[in-house]
């Protein structure tokens, strides 16, 4: 009986700190052809004509204007008069079912590497996790694009800045994801133009 009781101890704690361990990995390409911002008045606007009036699209953009301010531009609100316009869209899917290899069956415990140690007697444990797990995970995307708002939707329309953020976790809300996309997307802000970067965000927990 302590044996089973030590076996479930041990597997709710290995899952334990997998969960807590985990941070944002986000996948972020960027194309753009000007210089550094240097104060331009922005606007930002939902690329889906929809969203206008979302609260959720205005929480959002709340924390791309302050990205935006931090790195050299002047948010103006909507309907304001601006040289730019910061076009956002954001997405999460349905799920899907991931079938992912577990790295290692050694553990650290009680400052030893090796198989678990039981407490209460001498010798090695020999309980083994199973090699593999599953877990739904989500897709989750923020995309911004910059552009002239002289001619933003005509013909003479000028593309600055395009980018977009790819991450892929268990996190279905995108409301908890999105603080980790924003700042993912202005991590070394503009970046290098036509490379996609990993950008590892830590996890609050």
């Amino acid at each position: 009986m302590r044996q089973k009781i030590y076996t479930s101890l041990c597997i709710i704690v290995s899952f334990f700190i997998i969960s807590c361990t985990r941070d944002i990995d986000c996948t972020v390409t960027a194309f753009h052809e000007r210089p550094l911002p240097q104060g331009e008045t922005i606007r930002i606007e939902p690329i889906d004509p929809a969203k206008w009036g979302s609260l959720e699209f205005k929480e959002y953009a709340a924390m791309i204007a302050t990205q935006l301010k931090a790195v050299g531009y002047t948010p103006v609100g909507k309907g304001d008069a601006a040289e730019l316009v910061a076009e956002i869209d954001y997405k999460i899917d349905s799920g899907k079912t991931a079938i992912t290899r577990r790295s290692s069956s050694y553990v650290r415990y009680h400052f030893y590497y090796g198989h678990y140690y039981r407490p209460y007697y001498h010798g090695l444990y020999d309980y083994w996790e199973p090699p593999f797990y599953s877990e739904t995970v989500y897709n989750r995307s923020l995309s911004m694009n910059i552009v002239k708002a002289e001619g933003q939707k005509g013909p003479g329309r000028k593309v600055l800045f395009e980018s977009w953020v790819l991450s892929t976790g268990r996190e279905n809300k995108l409301h908890g994801i999105m603080p980790y996309l924003v700042t993912a997307m202005f991590t070394n802000f503009p970046g290098e133009s036509g490379v996609s970067k990993i950008i590892t965000i830590e996890k609050n927990h």
